[in-house]
């Protein structure tokens, strides 16, 4: 994240643009990981949980302690 503190007010509008998103290809990515959880299941689950978020699942289902965790 990128913290500016009191920019100048001709830089306002340059600084709260948002960025500009290829939607195609978050489309492209979100079809193929569907598609692959479709035919592959819970181990097409495991695996993008570990390209994406670098976490190592044994187990999807969520525990009791879990979700009663505030």
């Amino acid at each position: 994240m990128n913290v500016i503190r009191y920019p100048e007010k001709d830089s306002w509008n340059e600084i709260t643009t948002r960025p500009h998103l290829d939607i195609s290809q978050l489309t492209n990515t979100v079809n193929e990981v569907l598609n692959e959880v479709r035919v592959h299941g819970d181990d097409a689950v495991k695996t993008y949980e570990e390209k994406f978020d670098h976490v190592r699942l044994s187990d999807l289902a969520v525990s009791k302690e879990e979700i009663e965790e505030d």
